[in-house]
């Protein structure tokens, strides 16, 4: 008699037990994680809230998950997806992040949302969605493979405390202590006053500014990058009559050859690397710079630009012992993550090279979108988009920002939602925030979805600044 291997039985016996859960007669829908009650994280505690809501007025679908989430932030990596999706165990409710968005729509692994909507709801998600993303998830027929919920630029966070308390310093050089600085220029200035030398008696330095190093290293000097007026990539098309070489950036539209004007976006595509240019050059020559420049001597000599890990850096932050950190806007608020005072902590405009040049930023795409393995389920299918309309509703957003506000975090809400859902707090708007937020979405550049785009995001383009820093 032959026996099955203890790895093969577990994997038949997590079958059946599948299996066995349609037999109760309700749908049965599989999540990456469930959101969980213990975290005191608002955005956990949101999330929590906004779960319960769907799984009450839902009875007859069973929500199911992976794993008990330790934060509403934990999801599958993509190397842990793509095993799972073999194994076809990943969850059909998949929150899709733009840099993987048209790799999995080639490799089938996302549903066509058109399958569960009707025309007149296609056709107003498709307007819904902001033109610089829809070429990311709206092919030209019409078709709908996720939706957006959120959009992340990198902005600069700044503790408005520790710019105060050297306001006559700031001042001398002609800058302002209530406000970010505005271009690289002006940020070298405030991070070298802002910096404050440690000493042998035990004082603590504070550091003017600090970037990411290790496994985020690539993903935050890519804003660094776009600053500089560079790209990662390029499209790259050869045209068929005259042979010459064409490039376009990520976000334009359409390319044609230089030479005759033929149109080139039926011809074979290819991407190249290019922030090895003279753009990427600059900002790590910037960088490196500011790295290696102390202020004070010897053994307390301090780097006015600290390299390390994300993590690290917003502990120092939420000290008080950093005082400029760049990262993304949905950083306050965030589980897993060192508190910041909303206080004592201000938002602005990633910089720019120059008083005449744009605020470019990296920005990252979160999409929901449903499991192409439910194509021949209707209804988990329909689940699915059940339960993603319920994220995206009115009243999810609302209890977001319930928490928001809750946990004095109103002046960093748009005012739009402020005005809709809690009026009251419309005082309390930082306009720069504002400003912020808008300079992402008409100057920002979204990380361009390629094949192996989690690899180019993080150890390729992690290797040029990890050799200057």
């Amino acid at each position: 008699m032959r026996y099955l291997r203890p790895g093969v039985l577990s994997f038949v016996c997590l079958l059946v037990l599948l299996s066995a859960a349609d037999a109760s007669g309700k749908v049965r829908l599989r999540l990456d994680s469930i959101p969980s009650g213990d975290s005191p994280h608002p955005r956990d505690l949101a999330n929590r809230e906004i779960f319960t809501a769907f799984r009450d007025a839902h009875p007859e679908i069973e929500m199911a998950a992976r794993r008990e989430s330790l934060g509403a932030g934990m999801k599958l990596n993509e190397q842990a997806f793509l095993m799972a999706q073999a194994a076809n165990l990943a969850p059909d409710v998949m929150d899709v992040n733009c840099r993987q968005a048209r790799s999995f729509v080639r490799q089938k692994f996302l549903l066509p949302l058109n399958k569960v909507m009707s025309d007149d709801e296609a056709r107003g998600w498709r307007e819904r969605i902001p033109a610089k993303i829809r070429d990311l998830v709206v092919d030209e027929d019409g078709t709908i493979w996720a939706i957006p919920y959120a959009i992340n630029g990198t902005v600069m966070y700044w503790r408005m405390d520790l710019f105060r308390a050297s306001a006559a310093e700031l001042r001398a050089e002609g800058l302002d202590p209530d406000r970010a600085p505005r271009t690289w220029e002006e940020l070298w200035k405030y991070a070298r006053i802002l910096t404050k030398p440690g000493s042998g008696q035990g004082r603590k330095p504070q550091y003017g500014l600090g970037i990411w190093n290790g496994f985020d290293a690539g993903y935050g000097w890519s804003s660094w990058l776009s600053s500089s007026g560079g790209e990662m990539l390029m499209r790259v098309a050869y045209c068929p009559v005259e042979r010459t070489r064409n490039e376009l950036p990520p976000e334009g539209e359409g390319i044609r050859c230089r030479a005759c004007g033929r149109d080139l976006r039926r011809e074979a595509l290819t991407w190249e690397a290019s922030f090895h240019r003279a753009e990427g050059v600059k900002a790590l020559q910037f960088l490196r710079d500011m790295r290696w420049r102390t202020v004070g001597d010897g053994q307390d000599a301090t780097p006015t630009l600290l390299y390390d890990n994300a993590g690290a850096l917003y502990k120092l932050f939420a000290e008080g012992r950093l005082a400029m950190a760049p990262a993304d806007t949905d950083l306050i608020g965030s589980s897993g993550r060192a508190d910041f005072d909303p206080a004592l902590t201000g938002v602005a405009a990633f910089p720019a090279r120059g008083p005449d040049q744009p605020s470019r930023s990296t920005i990252t795409v979160g999409m929901w979108a449903i499991n192409g393995h439910l194509n021949n389920q209707p209804e988990h299918a329909r689940a699915a988009w059940l339960y993603i309309k319920h994220l995206l509703s009115d009243e999810a957003q609302r209890i977001r920002i319930k928490y928001r506000v809750a946990n004095g975090e109103a002046r960093f809400v748009a005012p739009d939602l402020l005005e809709r859902y809690f009026p009251d707090y419309l005082d309390e708007v930082d306009r720069s925030v504002i400003e912020a937020q808008k300079r992402i979405l008409s100057d920002g550049r979204i990380v361009p979805s390629v094949p192996n785009g989690d690899k180019i995001m993080t150890r390729i383009l992690q290797d040029p600044i990890d050799a200057v820093m």
